[in-house]
């Protein structure tokens, strides 16, 4: 439905009415709309160099091994979050949930609410990146899987990613 109203929008698109704001605005709305209707998605979530400053300042971190002692970073990108009427405009974020497993499926380490993310706007910002930071001692050589679940702050819903690492022996 969405890709036949973007399509729509786009045939429809006079040279005039492209440069205005209007046609901005219809796009704007379809965006929003799929927005509201979507669930909790994660994109971009990867082993990154160092943390973001901005959404999609990332360096990819050319392997997942690491020594031991060394932290993980991650970085990722929720979408499709909702918004709660705050004090001042919109209020929107996440909490996070962590579990490290080993390459078996044994659960090591597991922590809810390990972080919260909680952010305000006058608008209904549709960009939001994380940072997170795992410090990870004791784990001995091997295989293991990083889980991060990722809560709405604003409905129900969460969504997770799993991330595959090693630690070097």
């Amino acid at each position: 439905m969405y890709k036949a109203l973007a399509a729509a929008l786009l045939v429809s698109a006079s040279p005039a009415l492209a440069q205005s704001s209007a046609f901005l605005d219809a796009a704007r709305d379809a965006y929003t709309a799929a927005w509201d209707v979507s669930p909790l998605i994660i994109e971009n979530a990867a082993f990154v160099t160092r943390p973001a400053e901005i959404v999609g300042d990332f360096e990819l971190r050319e392997t997942s091994e690491f020594a031991a002692g060394e932290p993980l970073l991650i970085y990722a990108e929720p979408k499709a979050y909702g918004y709660l009427d705050g004090e001042n405009g919109k209020e929107f974020g996440v909490i996070l949930d962590v579990e490290v497993l080993t390459s078996e499926g044994t659960s090591l380490l597991s922590q809810e609410e390990f972080q919260t993310i909680r952010l305000n706007s006058q608008t209904e910002v549709r960009e939001m990146f994380l940072n997170i930071t795992l410090n990870l001692t004791g784990f001995q050589s091997g295989e293991y899987q990083v889980v991060i679940r990722v809560h709405d702050l604003a409905s129900e819903e969460s969504a997770e990613f799993a991330l595959p690492f090693s630690v070097a022996g």
